[in-house]
């Protein structure tokens, strides 16, 4: 960058090696007693804010057939990624990594993970149900479910799971929160 864009007039016959190491291989760990280098993947893709992403395979793959996996630049086990169906609720209950259980969530759905996982309703009124699901070692996941007020072409109603703060406690609080609202001051006169 800086010898051939900002063209900063520097000494840089001890950067050479470098630079050519950087056009001919990939990845590299440099240690003062050792070196390992990579070639370059084959494959890499990244989501539209440059993090390692690939929602059906692995986003870097090499020749070899190694691969890393990652959603949005969280890294992920390659199950999850290859085999979501095989997700279970188990599995993300018992996963320590946060930003690795909400994508575990993702992907399995919030609104299945609802039905499939006990959660308990602690509240409903015009606007939704607030739901409670434990997980373990870490705060409740709360979510509002609710219904979107326009209706589709064909006549149905959209149902929509919103993951709202634990310190929510009342399903309006939790649509009022959405639109960043107080409870008090969410009351809409039209819904479109």
């Amino acid at each position: 960058f800086f010898r051939h864009i900002a063209k900063l007039p520097l000494d840089y016959s001890k950067w050479h090696a470098w630079e050519r190491l950087a056009e001919i291989s990939g990845p590299r760990c440099i240690h003062p007693k050792f070196a390992m280098v990579s070639e370059k993947p084959i494959h890499l893709t990244v989501d539209a804010e440059s993090r390692p992403h690939n929602q059906t395979g692995p986003f870097c793959k090499w020749a070899d057939g190694s691969s890393l996996y990652a959603y949005h630049g969280t890294r992920m086990p390659w199950t999850a990624i290859e085999q979501p169906e095989h997700i279970t609720i188990g599995q993300i209950q018992k996963e320590t990594n946060v930003e690795v259980r909400r994508v575990l969530l993702e992907l399995f759905g919030l609104e299945r993970y609802i039905k499939e996982s006990g959660s308990i309703p602690i509240h409903a009124d015009e606007t939704g149900t607030l739901y409670k699901c434990d997980l373990a070692e870490d705060e409740p996941l709360m979510v509002v479910s609710l219904v979107n007020s326009t209706p589709e072409p064909d006549g149905s109603s959209k149902l929509y799971i919103l993951r709202v703060p634990p310190t929510i406690t009342t399903a309006r609080e939790a649509v009022a929160w959405s639109f960043n609202r107080d409870s008090k001051a969410y009351k809409p006169q039209m819904e479109t």
